[in-house]
């Protein structure tokens, strides 16, 4: 079934093709940043999918299955959610505070400063209530295991929605 750029899964396999790309070629030596690019695929695997199609097994599959199945970790740092929500225990819970960190920038890297080796970065994300207010959720994932994690979801959202 061919998908348009215009469908969030046609928006998502191609983000994810492009990462593979991208990949390679730094993996050629081409003058291309795999790490900025990891995380530009946020956008196009994580928000635009959430936001346009949401589908339930995303709330029902929880980050220890994911873990079980061989998916990367996430190491929350903090997990403080308002009174009546719950803590980061699903993927669609880990989708959620990631959408938030994506669109509004609430991402910093971690090792290397400039490295362009996924190997020797992180990257922090951090959702909360509003900008002026100290996160009530943050997260830190390895540079390698951030761009598993992306081609893993890409996938579960090709095999959910597509």
């Amino acid at each position: 079934m061919y998908v348009t750029r215009g469908e969030a899964i046609g928006f998502a396999l191609r983000t994810r093709k492009n990462l593979e790309y991208i990949r390679q070629a730094f993996g050629h030596g081409e003058d291309v940043h795999v790490v900025t690019h990891v995380v530009n695929s946020l956008l196009g695997i994580v928000v635009v999918p959430k936001e346009r199609y949401f589908e339930e097994g995303f709330w029902s599959i929880s980050l220890d299955e994911l873990t079980k199945r061989g998916w990367p970790k996430w190491y929350v740092t903090i997990d403080e959610p308002p009174e009546g929500s719950s803590k980061t225990e699903t993927l669609g819970h880990l989708i959620r505070h990631l959408r938030n960190a994506a669109a509004h920038g609430r991402f910093r890297f971690g090792g290397e400063p400039d490295s362009r080796q996924l190997s020797e970065v992180s990257l922090i994300v951090e959702d909360g209530p509003s900008r002026s207010r100290n996160p009530n959720w943050q997260a830190e994932i390895e540079g390698n295991d951030l761009f598993q994690f992306c081609l893993l979801l890409a996938e579960y959202i090709d095999e959910s929605i597509g």
